[in-house]
């Protein structure tokens, strides 16, 4: 084998490795040309308006919630924006990166894929973290620390790819303690997910394995160190007294198990169709391949394949999520993690399937508090969804991965970089469009508002609805939001009228002299 087709193998050494970072810059331009394009929305407004302003002076984050450095990220972000850009980028480009330091063969080829599964999440879950800085800034950022303790225990202890030196160790211990306790300060259900996986990492490799990593317990410290100081917050207090007016805590089994069923399922499962197909393509394309009984075959193909094939048809058909619906999702699903395990550990050495098997395990580990804990939403499922990430790529890798020629894993990455492409550019022209509606929406309320207007002013004002409104998050009606009212100054009026986009974007084009446009849409000429 020559020295050429060696780094064209492993991919992310010798010629290729500059074009992974090349990959993770141009990522993080696109990330950061999404911050800056994408309208703030939600309580966006609130935190960049006066209670974001007084909240640490007035002491309030001693009983809102232990989300510290989430709060003080969103509150910076909502008034620095080359710094809102700047932490939005990294903190998805830094995802990316994580992930393809578990690949050091055909690393390009994961990176790659990596961001087109990263972006081809369910559009519910990219508008609460792509689509919402405060969506962003608990549910991004907390997933690093994890992923990157994940990445040390396979390096490090399970694989044993690198040996651990001591002064190494201690390095790792020095940086990981602060990192772990600050770590705990963004979302509740990481916090936990912190303290179990470090306790566990720790009994399972320093008791049973008898590696004697310090930084196992570096980790753990923080872990339950920062999960002390983000509970002692007066808000979880209230919470157990059950007299938060925000969270709650349901002990009822009817509403455990409607919220497994209709919830929980939903997020990890059922909306994942890409990462569903995926598996199952790969999956079947190796059981077709296995020396085993026709029967068995069929068996785990079906049971692979149902769940995907009956997502495509809901999604095609626009059938109602009936409660009949929900119950047969829930079936399908049960049916699907038990054939994948089957298929895991048939198909792969132990060693492999056992770690394949605990990305499954911490995925659902993550959101079970969720359960019992409310509210709820897609936003919560981001932390599970890259573990599903990670674990398909990893299910490629040990699989079909290592068939793969030099040739075809070129030609594989040019696909998906086309694929990648054909993802990005569409949300940057929607973002484009979002930003420019916005700009006009602002200037035609302050149009409206003026003091030249005063005299003719209308009962209800106009707002121009900002179109592609399921890439963010947005509670409030746009005509009906105090907090953009505050956030915008926008005097307070008796609710207003949305001019749907498709309207008023037409005269737009017709009239680009924008103070001109604004006559005919408020004159109705």
């Amino acid at each position: 084998m020559t020295t050429r087709s060696r780094s064209a193998q492993q991919g992310g050494k010798g010629s290729l490795k500059w074009l992974v970072w090349l990959f993770l810059a141009l990522s993080f331009a696109f990330f950061a040309y999404l911050s800056a394009t994408l309208p703030i929305t939600g309580d966006d407004f609130g935190w960049a308006s006066g209670f974001g302003a007084n909240y640490f002076k007035s002491g309030r984050w001693l009983t809102y919630d232990g989300r510290y450095l989430g709060d003080w990220l969103i509150i910076t972000m909502m008034r620095v924006r080359w710094f809102k850009i700047v932490v939005y980028a990294a903190g998805f480009t830094g995802i990316l990166y994580l992930i393809s330091l578990f690949f050091p063969k055909r690393r390009l080829f994961y990176t790659v894929g990596s961001f087109v599964l990263l972006m081809g999440m369910p559009v519910t879950l990219f508008a609460q973290t792509f689509g919402w800085n405060a969506g962003f800034v608990n549910y991004v950022p907390s997933v690093l620390v994890p992923l990157g303790m994940l990445y040390l225990f396979r390096k490090y202890l399970y694989y044993q790819s690198v040996p651990l030196r001591k002064r190494t160790d201690y390095w790792l211990t020095a940086f990981i303690l602060p990192l772990a306790i600050l770590g705990q300060f963004f979302a509740e259900h990481i916090t936990l997910f912190n303290v179990v996986l470090s306790i566990a990492a720790l009994g399972y490799f320093w008791y049973f394995q008898k590696q004697k990593a310090r930084f196992l317990w570096g980790y753990a410290a923080g872990s339950v160190i920062g999960a002390l100081l983000m509970f002692s917050d007066g808000a979880y207090h209230s919470v157990a007294k059950n007299a938060d007016q925000y969270r709650h805590v349901k002990l009822s089994l009817d509403t455990v198990l409607a919220t497994i069923r209709n919830t929980l399922f939903t997020n990890l499962a059922s909306k994942n169709l890409l990462i569903l197909l995926v598996v199952s393509v790969v999956a079947l394309f190796l059981i077709v391949r296995a020396d085993w009984k026709l029967s068995h075959k069929v068996l785990l193909g079906v049971s692979l394949w149902l769940e995907p094939l009956y997502q495509i048809f809901l999604r095609t058909t626009g059938i109602s999520h009936t409660h009949l619906i929900l119950n047969v999702n829930m079936g399908l699903t049960l049916l699907y993690f038990v054939a994948l395990l089957v298929f895991l550990w048939r198909c792969l050495p132990h060693k492999q399937a056992a770690e394949l098997t605990s990305y499954l395990v911490m995925a659902i580990l993550l959101v079970a508090p969720f359960a019992v804990a409310s509210p709820v939403g897609p936003r919560c499922f981001f932390a599970s969804y890259i573990l599903l990430i990670l674990f398909t790529l990893l299910l490629i890798s040990e699989t079909v991965g290592e068939q793969l020629s030099s040739q075809g894993t070129l030609w594989l990455t040019v696909l998906l970089m086309a694929a990648a492409l054909g993802q990005a550019v569409p949300l940057m022209r929607d973002a484009h469009d979002m930003q420019q509606a916005r700009q006009l929406q602002v200037a035609y309320l302050y149009f409206q508002t003026q003091d030249k207007q005063k005299s003719y002013a209308k009962v209800t004002l106009q707002y121009l609805e900002v179109p592609h409104r399921h890439l963010i998050w947005q509670v409030a009606s746009q005509s009906n939001d105090w907090e953009y009212n505050e956030y915008y100054l926008i005097p307070g009026h008796a609710g207003g009228t949305v001019i749907p986009y498709s309207q008023w974007h037409k005269i737009y084009l017709k009239e680009p002299n924008t103070e001109q446009f604004f006559q005919r849409m408020y004159w109705g000429q």
